[in-house]
């Protein structure tokens, strides 16, 4: 998981695809997140309930376009950590979606390449773990705070 190579804005297929064809780009980019072969990234019914509760837009004639695949990849590594209001109040801040969708990969990167190094230290698994808990629940606590002043 950790050598996972973030999807960048250009590597998102220009041309708008079809739900089908936005769930298999999704599954082969990003199965290494996948906890066995039973789990799906983003399922047709989770984009569809996005749609509907305005985190993502609607597709255009039944395609998606860039934004709305980097819409969805956000979703996807946002959604366990913070409710899908909050999500919906972060995507309000007034940028374009690539520009955030760059920043997002960014930060991204970074937290994975810190995450690397701390894995490589030779740490007692159990104190690394608690650490990586307690790190999870503070960060989570402190994007919450972040998110009600938006």
């Amino acid at each position: 998981m950790l050598n996972f190579k973030d999807i960048q804005y250009e590597d998102i297929p220009e041309i708008e695809l079809y739900m089908d064809q936005v769930t298999s780009y999704l599954e082969n980019r990003m199965k290494v997140f996948k906890e066995d072969d039973n789990d799906k990234i983003l399922t047709k019914t989770m984009i569809n309930n996005y749609v509907k509760a305005g985190i993502i837009e609607k597709p255009i004639k039944k395609k998606y376009n860039r934004d709305h695949m980097a819409k969805m990849i956000m979703v996807y590594f946002l959604k366990n950590i913070i409710s899908i209001n909050d999500i919906e109040k972060m995507f309000e801040v007034n940028m374009k979606t690539d520009e955030f969708y760059r920043r997002f990969n960014d930060i991204h990167k970074k937290i994975f390449d810190e995450t690397k190094d701390l894995m490589n230290k030779d740490e007692n698994q159990l104190e690394l773990l608690i650490y990586l808990l307690l790190q999870a629940d503070i960060n989570k606590r402190l994007a919450e705070e972040i998110i009600k002043g938006i």
